[in-house]
């Protein structure tokens, strides 16, 4: 992500991750997956986060493995064989003969959890939303008794759309689960869980062996991130811009091409529209082809064809699709970036074509 890239809220693609997804980033069990995260951290219209809830389970989670872990590591040091069904029958308990989950061997899972919840936030940029509220209560009773789905998963889905009591992720969700039952439940009672959600956005939900099966317009085919994928960065890249261009279709204009116009002024742009436009005045949004950076031109940009305003609607028509505006921008490092060829053109979401 470029250092000088704008943050729009409204314009945004929100991830929201399930308990199984962290825990696979936390031991790095599927390579192509946790590389998918990353790639997806450094897009300026991503937002990863979780909801408390999962945050509460992903404790739990840590604190059976890293117990596990614990006991075998000091058994071993102690030179004490720990017999395989006595490991199943006391280890959910926390009652291992010999290795209790009190003390020291307590505090040393506790501090082995909190590095685990550090990682997630330091190196993946994932946060935690949605802190417990009696607004979750009621959807999630609706998913739970109207499908296949546990209480648990229903509240996983509910806590995806909700930040506060009061407030609602406001743009497109899209939650990442590894769970196949969960997934699979989902897809079978979509109508009923959409009934649930009548008044907010229902959340993608998309299983990270077939990623790109629930947007429409993803053209690269379904892929599994449990396995090996040669450049998962551009897989990245391609699954956000189908999600941005199904999402904000009505507010696409077009692409940025490069024209060379003599005597125009040296900061001119040229973008190649694809739509009627309403308006000749606009506060625009400039998407890198590579999603490393938005840029919105300031002040208004006022579009020109054929070295004329144009009189709007305007239609384009064949290959007479070409108008120009100029960019406010004295950085030529930033102009260059922002006038390169493929760029994608988006009516800021404070304004309308």
């Amino acid at each position: 992500m470029e250092p000088w890239s704008a943050q729009l809220e409204k314009f945004k693609i929100n991830f929201f991750l399930d308990t199984n997804i962290l825990c696979y980033l936390v031991d790095d069990t599927y390579p192509a997956l946790t590389a998918f995260i990353k790639a997806l951290k450094e897009m300026p219209v991503v937002q990863l986060y979780s909801s408390e809830y999962v945050l509460a389970e992903l404790f739990e989670v840590r604190k059976k493995e890293n117990y596990f872990h614990e006991v075998l590591e000091r058994s071993k040091n102690d030179g004490k064989f720990i017999n395989i069904s006595s490991f199943i029958k006391y280890n959910k308990r926390y009652a291992i003969p010999d290795y209790e989950y009190k003390g020291d061997l307590a505090e040393a899972v506790k501090k082995k959890v909190n590095e685990d919840v550090e990682r997630i936030t330091n190196d993946f940029g994932i946060s935690f939303e949605n802190s417990f509220n009696d607004k979750l209560l009621k959807p999630m009773k609706g998913v739970c008794l109207s499908t296949k789905i546990s209480r648990e998963d229903s509240l996983v889905l509910v806590s995806s759309v909700y930040k506060s009591s009061i407030e609602e992720v406001s743009e497109r969700v899209v939650l990442l689960t590894g769970d196949k039952d969960f997934y699979d439940w989902a897809i079978e009672s979509k109508s009923e869980i959409e009934s649930v959600f009548s008044t907010s956005k229902t959340p993608d939900i998309e299983h990270i062996m077939s990623i790109g099966n629930s947007i429409s317009g993803f053209s690269g085919g379904t892929k599994s991130l449990r396995e090996k994928i040669d450049d998962v960065d551009e897989l990245a890249v391609q699954y956000v811009k189908s999600c941005l261009m199904d999402t904000y279709k009505d507010s696409y204009i077009g692409k940025v091409v490069v024209k060379n116009c003599p005597g125009a002024p040296s900061n001119m742009m040229a973008l190649k529209s694809e739509v009627k436009l309403e308006n000749n005045e606009l506060y625009m949004v400039i998407l890198s082809k590579s999603l490393s950076f938005v840029y919105c031109p300031q002040p208004k940009s006022r579009l020109y064809h054929s070295g004329k305003m144009i009189s709007v609607p305007f239609e384009p028509k064949g290959g007479d699709n070409i108008v120009t505006f100029v960019c406010d921008e004295t950085d030529n490092d930033i102009f260059k970036s922002v006038n390169e060829a493929g760029n994608l053109v988006f009516v800021h979401p404070d304004n309308s074509i």
